[in-house]
C-alpha cells in the first residue's frame, strides 16, 4: 500500500471535485465561466481607474459553447498569459487584502479547465426603483464590522408590493383613491406573490450569488429572523410569505466563500448577526408601512360604505334648504371630497 502512495496535485483535486467551482453541469459551468472572465474584468478595468466596457459573446454549436469576453482593461503580460489561464491558485488577489470579486487565483483557470466597496443606500434606492415595481421601499446599511480580523459591511434593502395587486393610495391633493393596477414588466418575477415567499437577492461584492441558496449565511439569517413581528406570515424554518423581495450585499476585502465556486457565504456569527439587524432595522420601517396601509384600507372600506348614501343626502338637502339641482351636486361633490380626504397625509 505503501507503494502506491502519491501527491496529488491541486489541478488533478478539482478536475475530479469540479463541483467545488461551480462546474456541476454543462449550463451552471457556462454561466460559472462567463462569470469569472466578466469578474476579471471587472477587477482589472476598476484597478486599473478605467470605467469598463465590456463585451460577451456566447455561441452554441453541437452541444459545446464558445465564450468570448473582451474589455478595455490594461491587459495581461504576455508572460504571465499561460499561468493565469492554465494554472490554478495563482493570482494577483490571495495575498493581498483588497475587495475585489476574485480571490483565489483560480476561477478563469478553472473555465480553462473545464473547456470594500458598497452600493451605497441613494444607489442602491436608486437602483430598486429603477429595476423593481413595488409600493414601498426601504433600505439600510449597516457600520462596517469585522470577523477574525477582516473587515466587512452589510447592506439590507426590501422592496414590498406589487403594482398589479389591489389596494388603496393616496393621491397628491390627499383623496383616497384605489391603486390603479400597471402592466407587467421584465423584472416582476423578482418580486414575489402575496401568497408565494418571497425573493431573495443575495449579492457578495456586487456580485451575485445564484447557487446554493441553503448553505448561504444570507438564507440563514433571513429564515431566523422574526417576520411576524413585522406583521408578516412565516412558516416555521422558512421564508416568509410576502410580496416582496428582499436584498443582502455583503462587502469586504475577504469574502469567506463556502467553497472556491463563490456561491455562498460562510456563515460566521459576527457577518449573520449583522445580516439580522439589517433585516430587523427594515423590517421595522415595513411594519410601520404595513400599518399605515391597514389603516388606510379600513378607513377606504368605511367611507365607501358611507359613500353610497350620498345621493339620498343631497336630496333631502335640496328639499329642506330649497337647492337647484347645481346646488344640490355642489353640495353632494363637497361631502364626497371630505370624505375621501385622507386624514393620514
Amino acid at each position: 500500500m505503501a507503494a502506491r502512495q502519491r501527491e496529488i496535485s491541486v489541478s488533478e483535486f478539482f478536475l475530479k471535485n469540479r463541483h467545488l467551482l461551480g462546474f456541476d453541469t454543462p449550463s451552471k459551468a457556462l454561466v460559472t465561466a462567463v462569470k469569472e472572465a466578466v469578474d476579471n474584468a471587472l477587477d482589472a478595468c476598476e484597478e486599473a481607474g478605467i470605467l469598463p466596457e465590456i463585451s460577451v459573446q456566447v455561441r452554441h454549436r453541437q452541444e459545446k459553447s464558445r465564450v468570448v469576453v473582451e474589455d478595455n482593461g490594461p491587459g495581461i503580460a504576455e508572460s504571465q498569459i499561460a499561468r493565469i489561464f492554465g494554472k490554478l491558485l495563482y493570482g494577483s488577489k490571495f495575498h493581498k487584502l483588497s475587495q475585489s470579486r476574485g480571490q483565489h487565483g483560480m476561477g478563469i483557470s478553472a473555465a480553462g479547465m473545464y473547456g470594500q466597496l458598497t452600493v451605497g443606500k441613494p444607489q442602491l434606492l436608486e437602483g430598486l426603483h429603477k429595476e423593481l415595481d413595488a409600493d414601498f421601499y426601504t433600505v439600510t446599511t449597516r457600520p462596517a464590522a469585522a470577523y477574525r480580523g477582516n473587515p466587512f459591511q452589510v447592506e439590507v434593502a426590501i422592496a414590498y408590493g406589487r403594482r398589479d395587486d389591489v389596494g388603496v393610495e393616496v393621491d397628491e391633493s390627499g383623496h383616497m383613491r384605489k391603486k390603479e393596477a400597471h402592466g407587467k414588466s421584465a423584472a416582476e418575477h423578482l418580486i414575489a406573490r402575496k401568497n408565494e415567499p418571497v425573493r431573495l437577492l443575495r449579492f457578495a461584492n456586487r456580485v451575485p450569488l445564484l447557487y446554493r441558496h441553503s448553505s448561504c449565511a444570507i438564507t440563514k439569517a433571513v429564515i431566523q429572523t422574526n417576520w411576524r413581528a413585522y406583521g408578516l406570515h412565516q412558516p416555521k424554518g422558512a421564508l416568509p410569505i410576502a410580496p416582496m423581495a428582499v436584498l443582502v450585499h455583503v462587502a469586504s476585502v475577504w469574502v469567506p466563500y463556502t467553497s472556491e465556486s463563490k456561491e455562498a457565504i460562510e456563515p460566521y456569527p459576527e457577518i449573520a448577526r449583522e445580516i439580522r439587524l439589517g433585516l430587523q432595522q427594515c423590517g421595522r420601517e415595513l411594519a410601520h408601512y404595513l400599518r399605515r396601509t391597514t389603516q388606510l384600507q379600513r378607513e377606504y372600506d368605511r367611507r365607501v360604505y358611507i359613500e353610497k348614501y350620498l345621493p339620498h343626502i343631497g336630496i333631502a338637502l335640496q328639499d329642506i334648504l330649497a337647492l337647484s339641482e347645481d346646488e344640490r351636486d355642489s353640495a353632494v361633490k363637497k361631502l364626497d371630497d371630505v370624505l375621501h380626504k385622507s386624514r393620514t397625509t
